[in-house]
Formats: C-alpha cells, structure tokens, sequence
C-alpha cells in the first residue's frame, strides 16, 4: 500500500475516529462478549480466540471498558 505506519495512523483516526489500537481493542473486547455468552470456552481461550495475549490483560481492558468483569458479565 506504501503508507507508512504514522501516515496509515493519521488516515485510520481521521476516518473512523479512534487510533487503529483503540479500534482493535474496541472489536476484541465486543467480540469476547459474544463468545463469553455464546460459548463454554474457557477465559484463555477466549483470549486467545479475539487476540489477547495475556488473561489478566483482557480482564483489566473488559472492566474498564464495561465496568464488571468478564466472569461476572457471563452471570
């Protein structure tokens, strides 16, 4: 495509909004919600399903961005 990363960065936030990492976490974190609902899968392997390389990341973005944790979500 031959953009750079901080042009492709400037492209991304003035066309959809958010940063691009912004965005990926954004579509993770709804994705896992679907698959804590949806599915017996385990809290790795949901991680690991939507991209997440570390649990207790994934648990510290989903209550900040939903305000309860992911166990207590799938309650």
């Amino acid at each position: 495509v031959s953009l750079s990363p901080n042009h492709f960065g400037h492209l991304f936030l003035k066309s959809v909004g958010l940063t691009f990492s912004s965005f990926l976490l954004q579509l993770r974190l709804e994705n896992s919600k679907a698959l804590l609902l949806e599915n017996n899968l385990s809290l790795s392997e949901i991680c690991k399903e939507v991209g997440f390389n570390s649990t207790s990341y994934f648990i510290k973005k989903f209550k900040e961005h939903y305000g309860t944790t992911p166990k207590n979500y799938k309650l």
